[in-house]
């Protein structure tokens, strides 16, 4: 039988105006008599007024819980109702040997872990000349993605991923004897709901191989930040992206989503964010190699090495998606050098 724990990720009402970090509240199924609170800002409701939302837990099927959330105005009139199940996952995670007589794997031993689909909670800040004037965390809107009366809420699309950790080294055959091959649950893509009847009314999909990294412990559960820049919506959150070769570094970044008001796919975009430039080491001997990686939004086709006369003294091609160059310094003499991309991207190394 799954267990009958839900960590509903609401954030408490009391947190939100004693401190901006706000405390995320964890509710027991087992434990109904906490009851989690929703502060719904203004900006988010149609009528301008600021919402509270509040989630119960219905128990009367243990093996799939249903969470109800009530939304209210600022009279405590009810405007809103919407429930889901807790939508509940297992999977299986494995440590392995290897055996050099048959070149094989096989299983030592294996356990199960389990999570649940959480709603996704939104950030909303509003900055002012003296900082952060307004942190709000929520889970519905009424404004956010379109224009009607509905409220909606997001939920994660899940699937699968395994890391696979290798060690203990056999160094006369170069054989690995052990492996821990590790599942979770990887949140590819975000669903806005309708509250009204839970239909799908627009999606956002990551990138190929990205997933939100989950909040904490939690795997089901994402936390995802809204900014206002004018009059503008953004959505932004944690990425990592996953690799099956195991030699290729696991990438994070922060992606970046439009939200314009509609609901259609075409109103939520994604904003290609130029990173700075990476180079390390910035200190390195004549002769040995510095790296230089640039983020996903990057845009450059070629690295120049630039002397402190100004003068380009090296040039290294970009390849279309490549995230990381190599670039030599035997050929370079001592002293500042700059490493500049397309855009002006500009970091200085020094050759001893």
């Amino acid at each position: 039988m799954k267990k009958t724990v839900l960590s509903l990720a609401i954030f408490c009402l009391a947190g939100l105006a004693a401190n901006a970090q706000n405390p995320i509240l964890r509710v027991n199924l087992n434990d109904p008599g906490i009851i989690p609170i929703s502060y719904i800002p203004a900006a988010f409701m149609q009528e301008g007024q600021p919402g509270i939302a509040i989630a119960t837990p219905d128990l009367s099927n243990e093996d799939e819980p249903t969470v109800n959330l009530n939304i209210y105005n600022t009279t405590f009139t009810s405007i809103g109702t919407a429930s889901w199940t807790a939508t509940y996952d297992e999977f299986e995670s494995s440590r392995q040997g290897f055996s050099q007589n048959t070149q094989s794997w096989y299983t030592e031993d294996s356990w199960t872990n389990e999570a649940y689909k959480f709603p996704v909670v939104c950030v909303y800040t509003e900055l002012g000349n003296s900082g952060i004037e307004n942190a709000s965390a929520f889970v519905v809107s009424q404004t956010l993605f379109n224009t009607n009366a509905a409220f909606e809420y997001i939920l994660p699309r899940t699937e699968l991923y395994y890391d696979t950790d290798y060690y203990n080294m056999d160094y006369n055959t170069d054989d690995y004897l052990n492996r821990d091959i590790d599942a979770h649950m990887g949140i590819y893509g975000l669903d806005i709901i309708d509250i009204t009847d839970g239909s799908v009314v627009n999606t956002i999909m990551l990138p190929d191989g990205y997933y939100i990294i989950p909040y904490g412990d939690e795997e089901g559960l994402a936390v995802v930040a809204i900014v206002k820049l004018g009059n503008n919506y953004y959505m932004a959150f944690p990425a990592e992206k996953r690799s099956n070769d195991e030699d290729e570094d696991e990438i994070t970044e922060i992606l970046v989503y439009s939200l314009g008001q509609g609901n259609s796919p075409s109103s939520i975009n994604r904003v290609d964010v130029q990173l700075p430039l990476s180079v390390f080491p910035t200190l390195v001997g004549r002769g040995n190699d510095i790296t230089v990686e640039f983020g996903e939004g990057s845009n450059a086709s070629q690295i120049n090495v630039v002397n402190s006369l100004g003068q380009t003294v090296k040039t290294v091609p970009v390849q279309q998606g490549q995230r990381s160059v190599k670039v030599s310094t035997s050929n370079l003499s001592q002293g500042a050098h700059f490493i500049t991309t397309r855009g002006n991207q500009t970091q200085k190394i020094i050759v001893r």
